[in-house]
């Protein structure tokens, strides 16, 4: 997997995830799609929104981190689930590891 960092983006660009995560192309005619996203939760964001769009474009899971409230959520499809598939991880443990903001 290569993971990708998206930097500045228009302000209507909600659709762009904080982090992704994509797979190797199988070959040069295959178009690859994230296996992962992270977004994370800022004040007046869409973050929720996203996920139809995701699971329509074919992104494996989700993870959306929300430093207010210093909780991880995990999605494969629209549906929250307990733990990653493509990590290996639960949303408790990861939210466990991370260095919250005070």
């Amino acid at each position: 997997m290569r993971t990708v960092v998206v930097g500045a983006r228009p302000p209507d660009s909600y659709r762009v995830p904080d982090l992704g995560s994509t797979r190797s192309r199988i070959n040069e005619a295959s178009v690859h799609t994230a296996a992962l996203v992270i977004d994370i939760v800022s004040s007046g964001d869409e973050t929720f929104e996203k996920l139809p769009h995701y699971a329509e474009f074919g992104v494996d899971e989700v993870i959306v981190v929300d430093p207010d409230s210093r909780s991880v959520c995990m999605f494969r499809g629209t549906e929250e689930v307990v733990a990653s598939k493509v990590l290996g991880i639960s949303a408790a443990w990861l939210a466990a590891q991370l260095d919250w903001p005070d």
